[in-house]
């Protein structure tokens, strides 16, 4: 099964093309962003919300999206936003500087006990 993540990826507009033309050529890629998840159009882009995939640049699709993120950091940080949860408290990632996509990560609490001889869950 191994560790999981949330993962937050939003696009401007304005990079699509760039996110498309990596994805032509990175099959894993298209095949995470499009094929796995429903990529949510905005107003001023596209987002998408990966629900507990293994995040590993080991992995062909993240070591291209993660390419893809480090040549967009050098002249195009502002075109996107990136945001990466890991399953651990304090285990998180985040990439890029676009004005339309802002990442609030929040605290939760989960409560684990035995009561009675069968677990609960809070």
């Amino acid at each position: 099964m191994g560790y999981r993540s949330q993962v937050y990826l939003g696009v401007n507009d304005t990079a699509m093309k760039s996110l498309l033309d990596m994805c032509a050529l990175q099959s894993e890629a298209f095949d995470l962003l499009f094929e796995r998840c429903k990529p949510q159009k905005t107003k001023h882009g596209v987002f998408w919300e990966l629900d507990h995939p293994c995040w590993y640049d080991s992995y062909p699709c993240v070591a291209a999206i993660e390419g893809w993120m480090s040549d967009m950091d050098e002249e195009r940080e502002n075109e996107y936003g990136f945001y990466r949860m890991g399953e651990e408290f304090g285990d998180t990632e985040e990439q890029g500087a676009s004005e339309h996509f802002y990442f609030y990560p929040t605290a939760h609490v989960e409560v684990q006990f035995e009561a009675l001889g069968k677990k609960e869950k809070i």
